[in-house]
């Protein structure tokens, strides 16, 4: 186990600069849905899986491990 919390920082570093670009979501519903994206999009990478796959795969409710 690592001694620090560094890869739990830079998994949240672009959501961060996202909101300070922006200055922050203007709506509940923006903001729950730029979240869904981006942990999709960080999951899929995870997986070896492309942004557009994993945002698909999760717009259609299946996960990439599901059996067929």
């Amino acid at each position: 186990m690592p001694l620090t919390k560094n890869e739990s920082e830079r998994m949240q570093r672009p959501s961060v600069l996202h909101r300070k670009v922006t200055n922050g979501q203007r709506s509940q519903w923006e903001a729950d849905l730029f979240g869904s994206v981006r942990s999709a999009v960080r999951t899929g990478s995870l997986n070896d899986q492309s942004h557009f796959g994993s945002i698909a795969s999760s717009l259609e409710g299946k996960s990439r491990f599901d059996p067929v």
